[in-house]
């Protein structure tokens, strides 16, 4: 401020006295400079600063080597914003970079773990990141013993209040951020989320509370998210917590829809939220990875330098078997009876792989739906694909014969390990790929209600 009425008092001066051809020069931006000591650097691998894209990091510049362990470099002052420090081959170190001249100390062989002196901004982001992580595991530990104090309600009603205090304390926190650091205050926004027990009257279920909650006390719509890279982790947390509770791809895909929308459009924020959400996805082998990485590249193709870029494409095609219209990866595997059965031997017909086991009880839950749907469409073309997960054969059998599973079966007794759970990327069961006709993924995913109205779409 003081600089900006300095300039009009010099302007009004020269008006005034010297008549109007005097010319006012522009005031340059000060700089800030950073000292850098690294060991263990060489030629091959110079320090340089990167710019995270959302799928990688872009070059900036080479630092200035100024002595044998010691580096330079200057920039303008600005508003805050992230960059990046490190070595092409090393993780690299996020640094708030804006008015401050600092120090950072490390070795190239590991630079994430450097330390930074002499930043305000700095020493306030690590303060925020360790209390949000303090506060997720206390939060999860008193999650914990809530749902284990199911069966009693006083014991619950104590330990809702102590989660109260938890989220009391977030906000608290928060609020304080807010005075103290604004600009970091929303980063503090993206980690803070109240406790499901003191928010349950006001959804039907938990994940309703958690599509809705999770962003709600950070403003989406704000440019500083442009400088902000944590957006980027908060959206692959929520896309990767979406994809690991079995929800149909198209709920997935709708409810990070939701929040994407909040977001400018091919801003510099959207490349973190779209990067987030793919990875997020891809960590799942959730088949909606495909559509993020889709929009990611049509978005951001021009901007994106080719490495980044030509990495994600070929992440986007080994992921096709999981991709909504891909071709369903084969699965050759023995019947109960001790015979070969192949997925491509149900051609013709559509087909849902339904993995499962007989030790899995929301497998065994879901079991009378699925029997409902098979005896409904089988006549008409539909036909299941049983692949179990299972390590007894005795325990196998018996829970096909009690649960009525009359359709085929195969398991190669590996538990975890079968093969065509590891090729399909299962990590959690029931856990169901609808395939059509031709052998094409048609849906991911499906149970209950959703498998009937997909079943509904194709047969009736």
């Amino acid at each position: 401020m003081k600089n900006k009425l300095f300039l009009f008092a010099i302007t009004f001066l020269f008006y005034t006295c010297s008549g109007p051809k005097e010319v006012v020069k522009t005031v340059e931006k000060k700089k800030v400079d950073i000292l850098l000591l690294a060991n263990q650097c060489t030629d091959k691998d110079p320090l340089s600063l990167y710019k995270f894209n959302g799928i990688g990091f872009t070059k900036i510049k080479a630092l200035k080597k100024i002595g044998k362990d010691s580096f330079s470099l200057q920039l303008p002052q600005a508003d805050p914003r992230f960059l990046y420090v490190g070595t092409d081959a090393q993780a690299k170190l996020p640094v708030i970079f804006s008015d401050e001249n600092m120090s950072i100390k490390g070795s190239c062989k590991s630079f994430r773990s450097s330390s930074i002196t002499n930043s305000e901004y700095n020493d306030t982001y690590s303060g925020v990141l360790k209390m949000i992580r303090q506060n997720k595991r206390d939060m999860q530990v008193k999650l914990g013993e809530y749902r284990q104090a199911r069966n009693a309600p006083d014991k619950q009603a104590s330990i809702k209040k102590e989660l109260a205090i938890i989220d009391q304390k977030q906000i608290a926190f928060l609020d304080s951020m807010k005075v103290k650091n604004p600009f970091i205050a929303n980063i503090a926004g993206l980690g803070t989320m109240m406790s499901y027990p003191n928010k349950a009257d006001k959804y039907s279920n938990e994940v309703d509370y958690f599509a809705a909650e999770y962003f709600k006390n950070a403003d989406l719509k704000s440019p500083v998210f442009n400088n902000i890279p944590y957006l980027f982790e908060a959206f692959k947390e929520y896309a990767q917590t979406l994809a690991s509770v079995n929800l149909p791809e198209e709920v997935v895909t709708k409810l990070i829809d939701q929040n994407l929308k909040m977001v400018p459009d091919s801003s510099q924020a959207m490349r973190y939220a779209l990067g987030g959400a793919l990875l997020g996805l891809q960590a799942k082998n959730n088949p909606a990875f495909g559509k993020y990485a889709k929009s990611f590249i049509t978005k951001f193709e021009k901007t994106t330098d080719k490495v980044s870029l030509d990495r994600l494409k070929g992440q986007l095609d080994q992921a096709k078997s999981f991709v909504t219209g891909g071709e369903a990866p084969e699965i050759e595997m023995k019947t109960p009876e001790g015979e070969m059965l192949k997925l491509s031997d149900l051609k013709g017909q559509v087909v849902l792989i339904d993995f499962w086991a007989s030790w899995c009880g929301p497998c065994r839950k879901e079991n009378p739906n699925v029997v409902k749907v098979y005896n409904k469409y089988n006549e008409a073309g539909f036909e299941i694909l049983g692949v179990s997960l299972d390590k007894t054969k005795d325990k196998w059998l018996k829970a096909i014969a009690k649960d009525g599973l009359t359709w085929p079966h195969v398991s190669d007794l590996r538990g975890w390990q079968n093969k065509a759970a590891q090729t399909y990327g299962v990590r959690s069961i029931p856990h169901t790929v609808l395939v059509d006709r031709e052998g094409k993924i048609i849906a991911r995913n499906l149970r209950g209600p959703a498998l009937e109205r997909k079943l509904a779409e194709i047969f009736d």
